[in-house]
């Protein structure tokens, strides 16, 4: 059993004295693989604990699949396509004969 972990790219979401959630703000740095990250990483959003399912999500889905819709050989392998692509595709579309 092999556990691969980066932390390079690993935040604090919770305050550690309160508990309560860091406050929500727009970095503009994109972070993570285009085709697997989320949203709002491509928005450049403070990502969270969402955004880790998320990605995971794609990834799951790619495993299944062998592809994602914003992977096909006519699409355009740029950030800002495969970001309009995802806000496109429905849930439904992404999951379906799963």
């Amino acid at each position: 059993t092999i556990f691969i972990v980066d932390f390079r790219i690993a935040r604090k979401y919770c305050d550690t004295d309160t508990g309560s959630h860091v406050p929500f703000h727009c970095t503009h740095s994109i972070t993570g693989t285009p085709a697997f990250m989320s949203i709002n990483s491509h928005l450049g959003a403070e990502l969270g604990c969402h955004d880790d399912l998320e990605s995971l999500a794609y990834v799951f889905i790619y495993c299944l699949h062998s592809s994602l819709p914003w992977l096909n050989e006519s699409s355009n392998p740029c950030s800002i396509s495969i970001l309009g692509l995802k806000q496109k595709t429905s849930i439904e579309t992404l999951c379906s004969g799963l």
